[in-house]
């Protein structure tokens, strides 16, 4: 075998190892599991930027990057290459072998990894360390530079951090430049035993930012425990277990203390400091307890006033770091963008708005910005809803953007239907820019519009001021059939529908006010409206209650229940009491109740209770309604008066008119006036009247005749008997032709007024009203005085113009009883006599011996129709006294009491006196007439009626 070989042997395959070179463009991964020593999350390779002899992409553990001696500590994962992302996946709750620091990320091919790769840090990321949260708002007014209040949440370690760096950035934590705070704090704490024996036995684990479990006791506690355990509220304690001794060992959370074996209802801890204490007995243990504790508070955030600092365009956001055991934790951080605040420092000058939906809670209609005086730095306006005249609502987002046009004019925009939010009370415009919007802003108040919705039925206004371009009066006004919608009732000056300037309200009567309680009852009483009406009611009720109600009128107040102990228990309404069950102690079925306020008590005595009582309150308004118009002067363009329904949400846009009618008569009175009446006719007037012209008759455009009375005022609501006009008139008078017409009870005289553009005046010349019923007499009366036993002859022509039968009356007044009254009647043409019982004259006159005499004698009378308070009697009552003193020199007094009259002659003739009880008899306006003296008369008299 020496110096020969086998002719056969064992191979190999030869391969040679040349590794390729591409390379991963990069290597990133970001630590998600928030426990140390614990890894998870993605691994993200950037592609090779040759990949022709790549199939896939590996990573593994390494250290000692950069350096000869590289070491690996196993594959993490690898993925063929593909396309898209390449992503390899770090498992939650992985360990990290010992000593790797990197990882390390190759591309792969047929014969094995590259030969190079790319590597990141394995930063193992504690989320207990990391800031909870980071916020700051730039208040710096100033382009490039940023300031304001900077607020950092905690971070939820108990311990450790000291401090927190503030820093500018770009964005993904990276930090650009050094530190621009660095804000040291003092460490925190979560929930301690500080106080006790036991604090070693009570466990306290922190489970999420703000919430700790505590307990004491997996299998039982031991006997003489004691632990203080102190939490920093506010928070709420939720309990999960709880087994201990009743009423020997003891749990006491704050001010509320726990033991036996239900587990207690949660309990929330105030403000501050609180604690939370256990004890045990000397005897008998159980299972024990826990509890977790979860704070309300943001662990403390920390507010930092961050100075005027530079900013430029390569920072985005700011970042906070927590120092922890000395150092910079920067595995991760809290972030907050950043945008600096450099707003316009001009403001829009007005703002308009005035909701036109009539839905009630919904608004609609045009915006209207006046713009400001200049747009340097001004794009565009930004529209909010305001809480008030200055404050934004909370939450509320921006309702209209609008771009600026041109500085210092209107910009109006629509607002669509929209939700008046909650709260909302007004519009705010800012003039903004991309850099922010001004500090200062404008409002409008939202009033939502929902009107009434019935409008009153019509309206009638009379002027009864006399001067040109003033009115005054009452309008009268319909109210609307449905109340229900309306709070009160506006009238306007207007033109049309037009409004023109507001004269006075009045309130709807539907809508009556609450009823109100006072007293220890009230809280039993129900008040509850009921279409439009309110029910208030005590049903079952006790011994001694007692309450007060108030209600206004006017109103009905009608019973739909009422039982009560009768005598004992008393509902009393408007000083009435009322008990039982019925009539007549019982209230009756409806109550009137009257305007005002009135007073309605409940009372029950001391035993006996029932079954209650039950009232429906509704309105009793009338249809009408008046509002007073002042003395006002009519303003220009006014045509008309409007009446239109209002309530809290608006008005209607439409309501009911009536022309607006200045009555500005003429103020003077024509001389005299002289009627003639041509028609035989009782009862009729048909002629002329002449009308002595007033001497100035300025505004005067006709004159006219009307029946009134001894006043001078006509009666213009009769309507007019006759007009003429003073165009083309000459002479001092004017003649009226009065057609036939049937003169009108009452009226005593006929009245000439002169006439206007502005109406008719209100008072002018009057003259008596006679009747020409065709009647002649010659002589009309006679006087003659007689002696006994002698005769005296007298003869009366009667003549009657008329067709018709008349009846002639004679009455004799005779010295005695010895002629005979009767009365003869006979047809026209003809004539009667007849004597007259002188038993009812006066004693005066029937005395011969004194008929030349002179003396003091008084008539009592009264006359007919008279009533107490009526101002056209009283008149009446005037005038007549007037013509008795004019005719008999009488001297007349009217009384009041029992509406009588005196009628008194003072050294006047016994003959006057008696002519004047004769007048007074037969005036058939006087009722009765009796004699109030002792004197004696003697006088024969005839008197045709």
């Amino acid at each position: 075998m020496n110096g020969l070989e086998m002719t056969s042997g064992i191979s190999v395959p030869l391969v040679d190892f040349a590794p390729i070179q591409a390379t991963p463009a990069s290597i990133a991964f970001t630590d998600t599991d928030a426990s140390p020593g614990e890894l998870g999350g993605l691994i993200t390779l950037g592609r090779a930027s040759d990949e022709a002899e790549v199939t896939g992409y590996a990573v593994y553990w390494g250290s000692g990057v950069g350096s000869s001696t590289t070491t690996y500590y196993g594959l993490v994962g690898e993925v063929p290459k593909g396309s898209g992302a390449v992503e390899i996946l770090v498992a939650p709750n992985t360990v990290k072998p010992v000593g790797a620091t990197h990882f390390l990320g190759f591309t792969t091919a047929s014969d094995g990894r590259g030969a190079n790769y790319v590597a990141v840090q394995i930063t193992d990321v504690d989320e207990l360390l990391v800031p909870g949260g980071l916020s700051f708002q730039d208040t710096d007014a100033i382009a490039m530079q940023i300031g304001g209040t900077v607020t950092i949440q905690r971070a939820a370690s108990s311990s450790g951090v000291s401090a927190y760096n503030l820093y500018l950035s770009s964005g993904a934590c990276t930090a650009v430049g050094s530190a621009i705070a660095n804000i040291p704090v003092s460490p925190g704490g979560g929930p301690t035993c500080f106080e006790g024996s036991s604090c070693a036995m009570i466990t306290i684990l922190q489970e999420t930012a703000g919430q700790w479990v505590i307990s004491r006791g997996m299998d039982g506690y031991e006997n003489h425990e004691h632990a203080i355990i102190q939490v920093e509220g506010p928070g709420l304690v939720h309990f999960t277990r709880f087994e201990t001794e009743r009423s020997y060992d003891i749990l006491r959370v704050g001010s509320a203390s726990f033991s036996g074996t239900t587990v207690p209802a949660d309990v929330e801890l105030g403000a501050g400091r609180q604690e939370i204490e256990w004890v045990s007995d000397f005897s008998v243990t159980m299972r024990g307890w826990a509890l977790s504790f979860q704070s309300y508070s943001t662990f403390g955030d920390i507010s930092y006033s961050l100075p005027s600092t530079a900013f430029d365009g390569t920072v985005n956001s700011m970042i906070v770091f927590s120092v922890a055991n000395g150092a910079e934790y920067t595995a991760s951080c809290a972030a907050t963008a950043v945008a600096d605040f450099a707003p316009p420092n001009q403001s829009p000058q007005n703002l308009w708005f005035e909701d036109t939906n009539p839905s009630s809670g919904r608004v609609a209609g045009t915006v209207t910005i006046l713009q400001a005086r200049s747009h340097s730095g001004v794009s565009e306006y930004r529209v909010y809803w305001g809480q008030n005249s200055s404050t934004i609502l909370p939450g509320s987002s921006v309702v209209l953007v609008v771009p600026a046009t041109t500085a210092g004019t209107n910009l109006t925009v629509s607002l669509n239907e929209t939700v008046l939010p909650t709260n909302a009370t007004h519009l705010l415009a800012y003039s903004a820019s991309s850099q922010g919007e001004s500090v200062s802003g404008v409002s409008a108040e939202v009033i939502d519009y929902h009107p009434a919705q019935e409008g009153p039925q019509g309206l009638n206004f009379t002027d009864e001021d006399e001067s040109a371009g003033y009115v005054s009066g009452t309008a009268y006004g319909i109210r609307a059939q449905d109340e229900s919608t309306i709070e009160e009732y506006k009238l306007y000056f207007s033109s049309g529908q037009t409004k023109i300037s507001f004269i006075g309200s009045a309130p709807s009567t539907s809508i009556l006010p609450r009823p109100t309680c006072s007293g220890i009852t009230c809280s039993h009483i129900t008040i509850n409206e009921v279409a439009g009406a309110f029910q208030v009611s005590r049903g079952s009720y006790d011994n001694e209650e007692f309450a007060n109600m108030a209600i206004t009128g006017p109103g009905r107040l009608r019973f739909t229940l009422f039982i009560t102990e009768e005598n004992y228990d008393f509902l009393t309404v408007m000083g009435t009491p009322y008990s039982g069950s019925g009539q007549p102690s019982g209230p009756p079925e409806e109550i009137y109740i009257p305007e005002g306020t009135h007073e309605i008590t409940w009372r029950s005595d001391y035993s006996v209770t029932m079954s209650g009582w039950v009232f429906l309150y509704e309105s009793a308004s009338t249809s009408s309604l008046n509002i007073p118009v002042p003395r006002s002067a009519i303003p220009a363009g006014a045509t008309d008066l409007l009446i239109v329904s209002s309530s809290s949400g608006g008005e209607m846009a439409q309501g009911a008119t009536t022309p607006l009618v200045d009555y500005n008569p003429p103020q003077v009175v024509p001389e005299s006036v002289e009627c003639v009446d041509s028609d035989n006719s009782i009862g009729y007037l048909q002629g002329t009247c002449t009308v002595e012209r007033a001497s100035d008759e300025s505004n005067v455009i006709a004159y006219e005749v009307f029946f009134g009375n001894v006043t001078g005022a006509p009666w213009v609501a009769l309507g007019s008997l006759g007009r003429l006009a003073v165009t083309g008139l000459t002479g001092t008078s004017a003649v009226v032709t009065i057609p036939r017409v049937a003169v009108r009870p009452g009226a005593s005289h006929l009245v000439a007024v002169a006439v206007g553009a502005g109406g008719i005046a209100a008072r002018g010349a009057s003259t008596a009203l006679v009747d020409n019923i065709g009647l002649t007499l010659s002589p009309q009366s006679l006087d003659e005085l007689g002696t006994p036993n002698s005769l005296h002859n007298v003869s009366i022509q009667l003549s009657n113009a008329a067709s018709a039968a008349t009846t002639l009356s004679i009455e004799l007044i005779m010295e005695d009883a010895s002629a005979e009254s009767g009365d003869a009647s006979t047809n026209s043409g003809t004539s009667g006599a007849s004597s007259l019982s002188s038993s009812s004259l006066p004693a005066a006159c029937l005395d011969a011996s004194h008929a030349g005499s002179s003396s003091k004698h008084r008539l009592i009378y009264k006359m007919k129709g008279v009533t107490k308070g009526s101002g056209t009697a009283r008149r009446l009552r005037e005038a007549h006294a007037r013509k008795l003193e004019s005719t008999h020199g009488a001297k007349v007094k009217n009384l009041h009491i029992g509406q009588l009259s005196f009628a008194e002659t003072k050294n006047r003739s016994v003959q006057s006196y008696c002519r004047l009880y004769a007048e007074l008899r037969n005036d058939p306006m006087v009722e009765f007439v009796e004699e109030d003296c002792l004197a004696v008369c003697h006088v024969s008299r005839a008197d045709v009626a």
